[in-house]
C-alpha cells in the first residue's frame, strides 16, 4: 500500500522545519594508547601511540603508521595494574 502523496508531503515539511529532531550516524571508536591492534587487511600487528583526528598512529614493526580505525581489530587492550603497595 502506497503512502498518499499529502501525507509525504507533509512528512518531508516537517523533517526540513525540525533539524533538531534528525537522527545522525556518528560512530565512535573505543581504541585507547597502548592497545595491541591487527590490521583488518594486512598480516601485520602493531600498538595504538596516538590518535590522530580520526585516525589512529600505530607503532608496528616497519615503522609508525596512521591508521583509520575502521581498518583495525583489536587483540588486547592495555591492561593497567594497580598496586596499593607504598615506596619504602
Amino acid at each position: 500500500m502506497a503512502i498518499p502523496k499529502h501525507l509525504r508531503k507533509q512528512i518531508k515539511k516537517d523533517f526540513r522545519s525540525n533539524p533538531d529532531k534528525r537522527v545522525g550516524r556518528q560512530r565512535t571508536w573505543s581504541y585507547e594508547v597502548g592497545d595491541l591492534v591487527k590490521l583488518k587487511r594486512e598480516e601485520c600487528w602493531g600498538v595504538v601511540i596516538e590518535q590522530l583526528g580520526s585516525f589512529y598512529s600505530i607503532m608496528t614493526p616497519g615503522g609508525q603508521r596512521n591508521i583509520y580505525p575502521g581498518n583495525l581489530e583489536r587483540v588486547q587492550p592495555l591492561v593497567v595494574e594497580k598496586t596499593n603497595k607504598k615506596d619504602i
